[in-house]
Formats: structure tokens, C-alpha cells, sequence
């Protein structure tokens, strides 16, 4: 993000005069396959890690690193908050991301040789809190259905597939949902910028008739049959979602992310609900293109 700060500290430091200067962190992680059929540069001589199967790095940093971009931003923008270092400096925020990278994303993955899983998860909520990088929520929700489906409900799939614990992913539907109703609705002061809004807001529209039953809304499916299932809720999601037909809001008011994490960080991983107040049906079986 650039700022007159930024721009001051590079006119200083350098005596440079940048009209758009973009300030990153210091943290640089460069995975490589090492599969080169005509030879390659001495990779590893500048910091390159070189591995025989990239695919277990790749869903590392798509489970934990950017479906964490999504658990914190819809929740976060619901809570008030603009800044990402804002809401990581939360314990509560915290606590409910440390929560969904041990407890949902990380028994979806596979060994990551020469990674330790926790010292990662501390890396990420340390960089998340950094107040340099000065990343917005509102960025970080830019295409949020491509986004929600490419991190997000793997890890959904995977869990429902396995009997894990969803708690904290559903209630990360549950907020991306009320986001785009309000949105829809023009309540919420981050515009929606997504090039699927449209389909998204159909769905909106006749779940408010239907709730959960519309053929405009994409239905959830069982991950090995690809039947539809029963539509269930964990609490940690209903909760969030209770009643959100017949309010404005959600019924504790004005911070409603905070209550919802907090909800769902206490809630038994198989106590489940089932709800027809979601205003918005989410579809965790096949991905659509």
C-alpha cells in the first residue's frame, strides 16, 4: 500500500522522489520443482528451495496462508475493521485463525518436507499483525467467490469427507454470505468487487423467499456421492447466521465477528445444527468453473 509515509521515507533514505513507492515485508519463501529437461541456473545459490513435488507447498500456502486472507476479512469487515495488522492485533482474531489452521487446514495437507507446520502458522499470524505492510481487508476480498473456492472449501470438502471439524470454515461461509447480502443491499461501507456478484446476488434474492431450497442457489453435495445432503450448520455458523432473515444485523449487534469466533473457538467439533436462516446455500461438493 502506498502512502505520503512511504513516500517520505523513500524521498529520505534514497533521495528518491517515488510518486508510488510499495512497501513489502521482509519475508521471502521461493518453492521451485526441480524438474528441468534442459538444465537450469544454480537455483538454490540465492535462497531457492528445490524440491521433487511442489503440490504439497502449494496447498500449504493456499490453506493456510490465503484462506486466512478470507477468515479474517469477511469476519473483520463485518467487526468494523479496514486494516489487516488491525484485526491480527485482536487476540480474539487470533485465537480463531491459530484455530482454523491447526484444527481444519492443516490435517488436509500432506507432509511438507522441511517445513514445521506451527513455526509456520506463528510466521503467518506474526506477518499478518506487521503494521508496515499496511494491507487492506477490502483487497483481500477482491474476487471473493473464486477466492472462497479455491481456499476455502477444499478444506471444507476434505474435513466433511474425513469427519473433521468445520466450525470455524462454515462460519467463514456463514460472514462471507451476510457480506454480500448487505452489500447487495448497499449496508456495508466495503463495495463488493467481484466479477461473480451478479449469480451471487440472484442466490441472495430467492434465498430470501426460499431459504436453502431455491434452484438459483447452488446446493451443498456430499463430497463422494455428489448427491445433495442435508443442509447443516455447525454452531460456530449458526450462530452467526441465526435469525438473519428476520434482522437487520446479527442478533448480539454491532460486532458480530467477535461473538462469532468466539463461538465457534468453543464449540465441540461434531455439535452441528441444522438451519434455514443462511442467506446464502454454499456448494462444497464438485468446483464450478
Amino acid at each position: 500500500m502506498t502512502t505520503d509515509e512511504t513516500r517520505a521515507i523513500v524521498a529520505e533514505r534514497f533521495g528518491i522522489a517515488d510518486r508510488w513507492p510499495v512497501r513489502s515485508e521482509a519475508f521471502v519463501q521461493w518453492v521451485l520443482e526441480d524438474d528441468f529437461p534442459l538444465g537450469r541456473p544454480p537455483f538454490e545459490t540465492v535462497g531457492v528451495q528445490l524440491v521433487d513435488d511442489v503440490e504439497p507447498y502449494e496447498l500449504m500456502k493456499l490453506r493456510l496462508l490465503n484462506a486466512s486472507h478470507q477468515a479474517m476479512s469477511y469476519l473483520g469487515i463485518l467487526a468494523g475493521a479496514t486494516m489487516v495488522h488491525e484485526v491480527c492485533s485482536d487476540p480474539l482474531f487470533v485465537r480463531f485463525l491459530r484455530g482454523y489452521m491447526h484444527h481444519e487446514a492443516i490435517p488436509t495437507l500432506r507432509p511438507v518436507p522441511g517445513i514445521d507446520l506451527d513455526d509456520y502458522c506463528e510466521q503467518l499470524l506474526q506477518r499478518f499483525g506487521s503494521t508496515a505492510v499496511r494491507d487492506t481487508l477490502a483487497r483481500q476480498v477482491v474476487d471473493g467467490a473464486d477466492r472462497i473456492q479455491t481456499f476455502l472449501l477444499p478444506v471444507v470438502r476434505e474435513q466433511l469427507a474425513a469427519g473433521g471439524p468445520i466450525e470455524r470454515a462454515t462460519l467463514v461461509l456463514a460472514a462471507w454470505s451476510v457480506f454480500l447480502e448487505r452489500a447487495g443491499d448497499g449496508g456495508m461501507p466495503v463495495p463488493v468487487t467481484d466479477r461473480r456478484f451478479e449469480g451471487l446476488r440472484a442466490a441472495i434474492v430467492a434465498e430470501a423467499v426460499t431459504p436453502g431450497r431455491s434452484s438459483t442457489t447452488p446446493r451443498v453435495r456430499h463430497p463422494r456421492s455428489g448427491r445433495p445432503a442435508p443442509q447443516r450448520v455447525h454452531r460456530g455458523a449458526g450462530v452467526l447466521i441465526a435469525d438473519g432473515r428476520a434482522r437487520a444485523s446479527p442478533p448480539w449487534g454491532d460486532r458480530p465477528s467477535r461473538r462469532g469466533a468466539d463461538q465457534a473457538e468453543s464449540t465441540p467439533p461434531h455439535d452441528s445444527r441444522s438451519t434455514r436462516s443462511t442467506s446464502m446455500t454454499v456448494s462444497v461438493g464438485a468446483s464450478s468453473s
